[in-house]
């Protein structure tokens, strides 16, 4: 989560509002907050579990990972532009698609003082209500059909889940105060981000009824996992109840933002905040070569010794970066070289939203849309299109080669 990725949501016009209820004032309509581990109020049935056929501890662990935010990746800027693609990213080798925060946007504004930075249509990592989607992005059948698409293509779908804080117009804040940190009697703001309100992680209370959440939410949506933000600010405990919880329902995918080995194993991955740094300043000659292998050495293979299923998540770019730097100049214009090791190293690899297509993202001057809304056709300069294209081959073969699998000429 970033400042600069909330300037990014003010970059393109939002589409019509799917069917949520809407209040005489025009805003949504008030409703109740569920009961610890009550059901999401649902317009249907559960999603009908329709999970891929590849095992998951296969899928776990050689298949690729799509960062996308949904109001940028197409056209629409809905679940439904979503699913139109899906067959283009799994053309291009990603299993895993990571859907930046679904939620009910709320206000970023503090309440307790302070500037704020609303952007038009808000920051999606400024949760409002847990049991609602964001009425933009489309509604609950739209988020199901996703799925089930997705897993029609043997390709999995995870969430971007905030549970750390919330927005300050969150109705937890009225229903349940005991649930936030407090500073001089008043609600916390998160440290460093004061436009979303801090919950008190001490709380017994607030932790069944966030389990309970995401127990619903998964049962709904038949949804293959969560990326966590905010995770390493979390107690750990809490993430291994909850992992528990959600493996009785099915197999989930689980990824911290951390880069903290604790994590593991309630977590399959965590991000490499290490060896990525540096190939910025390797490719401008800051750093030698060595020191990606020194990394390497300190940061994953002595301390993941003893846990060799637990993943590292390799990228060249992610949307905390957003609008930091173009991937041409951070690289020196090796992007693709380093798009190729990363793919390589122990792990799996990120390809970011609109990174295949050169990344439109930012001109140095301002931050725009983050994917040219189409990749048919896209193959300038810019485009990476072509090393991506390897990844199926290059991640199974990744795969047979550390699982002690004899080759096969014949298949990926």
């Amino acid at each position: 989560m970033s400042l600069a990725f909330a300037a990014a949501c003010a970059t393109s016009e939002p589409p019509p509002a799917g069917a949520v209820p809407v209040a005489e004032d025009g805003g949504l309509e008030a409703m109740p907050v569920p009961a610890p581990g009550a059901p999401l109020p649902d317009s249907g049935t559960d999603a009908t579990p329709d999970a891929p056929s590849e095992p998951f501890a296969v899928w776990r662990q050689r298949e690729p990972i799509y960062e996308l935010y949904i109001r940028h990746f197409s056209p629409s800027g809905d679940f439904k532009g979503v699913e139109a693609k899906l067959a283009e990213l799994k053309a291009l080798g990603i299993g895993i698609v990571w859907l930046l925060p679904v939620h009910e946007i709320g206000s970023i504004t503090p309440a307790n003082g302070g500037e704020g930075i609303d952007a038009p249509h808000g920051n999606p990592y400024a949760v409002k209500s847990y049991e609602r989607l964001n009425s933009e992005y489309g509604t609950d059948a739209d988020l199901k059909s996703l799925v089930a698409k997705a897993h029609s293509l043997g390709m999995h779908v995870i969430i971007d889940w905030v549970p750390n804080h919330t927005a300050w117009d969150s109705s937890l804040i009225a229903a349940h105060p005991d649930w936030y940190a407090r500073e001089n009697g008043a609600v916390k703001g998160v440290a460093g981000f004061p436009w979303i309100a801090q919950l008190d992680w001490s709380k017994a209370a607030l932790r069944e009824y966030m389990i309970g959440a995401m127990e619903a939410f998964t049962k709904k949506f038949d949804v293959d996992g969560y990326r966590i933000d905010f995770a390493h600010a979390m107690p750990v405990p809490f993430f291994a109840e909850l992992r528990t919880r959600l493996e009785k329902i099915k197999p989930v995918f689980m990824l911290a933002e951390s880069g903290d080995v604790g994590f593991h194993p309630a977590f399959d991955m965590t991000y490499d905040w290490n060896v990525y740094p540096l190939l910025g300043d390797v490719a401008w000659g800051a750093k030698p070569v060595s020191a990606i292998d020194d990394a390497l050495l300190h940061t994953q293979l002595v301390p993941y010794a003893p846990m060799p299923d637990a993943l590292v998540m390799r990228m060249t770019y992610n949307h905390d970066d957003n609008g930091k730097f173009t991937l041409a100049d951070r690289y020196r214009g090796g992007i693709k070289t380093f798009a190729v090791l990363s793919s390589l190293l122990p792990g799996k690899p990120l390809v970011f939203d609109g990174q295949e297509v050169g990344m439109n993202v930012f001109d140095g001057t301002s931050v725009r849309p983050s994917i040219n809304l189409g990749h048919a056709g896209l193959k300038g300069s810019n485009s990476l299109i072509n090393s991506f294209n390897g990844f199926s081959s290059r991640r199974i073969s990744h795969y047979r080669l550390r699982m002690g699998i004899p080759h096969d000429e014949n298949s990926a």
